[in-house]
């Protein structure tokens, strides 16, 4: 019988381990070449705050979003315009 690889070992172990725990025996998740990593939340964690909004509303913010450079996302975008808007008041 030929020796394992180190990686070889691990699946083995991992495999005895799940067999005789009684667990089912589930592959290592693989990336597919060229996909992106999942986005990780902030490490500043804020206050979640539910808002309802309107499909116009929606539109306008997604479209406001859209044309940022390099674009951003929804919930970025309405942090920035909330922040725009409080600057605004202030002046």
């Amino acid at each position: 019988m030929l020796p394992l690889a180190p990686t070889d070992w691990t699946a083995v172990r991992s495999e005895a381990q799940s067999r005789f725990l009684g667990l089912p025996i589930v592959p290592k998740r693989v990336r597919p070449a060229g996909a992106k990593p999942a986005r990780k939340r902030s490490s500043a964690t804020g206050t979640l705050v539910g808002v309802r909004l309107q499909d116009d509303e929606i539109k306008a913010i997604d479209s406001w979003a859209r044309k940022q450079e390099p674009p951003v996302t929804r919930p970025y975008a309405i942090r920035r315009l909330v922040e725009i808007g409080l600057k605004a008041k202030e002046k």
